[in-house]
This record gives structure tokens, sequence and C-alpha cells, in this order.
């Protein structure tokens, strides 16, 4: 369903043990492997907090998590950076906003 050509663009989170890759319409597990723990390293010094969120573009491949596991339907397994934002997704403004 989805190119693997065109790449992923979201905001990346990484915490001990999970992460994930949030769009305007879909939201990915991340697998854990040599890609995505380089790709946390370069948002650490980007995150406000545990808890920020910051811009990306990936290339990777999408499966549907096996069946009986935890977390998130898709999981995306990264096999390129392409692109790291230098900013942090204000995810948390658009929030609040919304409930003004």
């Amino acid at each position: 369903s989805i190119s693997p050509v065109d790449g992923h663009r979201g905001d990346f989170l990484f915490m001990e043990d999970a992460a994930v890759l949030k769009g305007e319409n879909f939201i990915y597990g991340v697998a854990i492997n040599e890609m995505s723990k380089e790709l946390a390293k370069r948002v650490e010094t980007i995150k406000e907090d545990e808890f920020t969120m910051v811009p990306v573009f990936v290339k990777g491949t999408v499966k549907d998590k096996p069946i009986g596991a935890d977390g998130w339907d898709e999981i995306l397994t990264i096999t390129e950076i392409i692109n790291v934002s230098l900013i942090p997704a204000k995810e948390d403004i658009k929030i609040e906003d919304k409930k003004s």
C-alpha cells in the first residue's frame, strides 16, 4: 500500500524500549534496530524532554505487527535516515489550541 521509495515523514518519539513515528494520518511503531537507535541519538540533542517528538524523514518498510503482539498495528523498520529537523515538533501547542 505504501511505496518505500517515497519515504515516511513524521514526528519521531523514542523512549527506553519503544519508538513511534506519527504522521498526519498514521502512527507506526518503529522497530528497534541500528537505524532507529542512530535516529534516537540524532534527536536526543533536539528533544526538550523525554516526550518531545522531532520531525524526521526516513525510508523503510512498513509491515503489519505479528498477530498477538503488543503495540501499534503497523511496524516501520527504518532503512535510511534522510533528514532530521533541528527544531522539535510543536504538537503540544496544537493540542492546547483545540481545547480553548
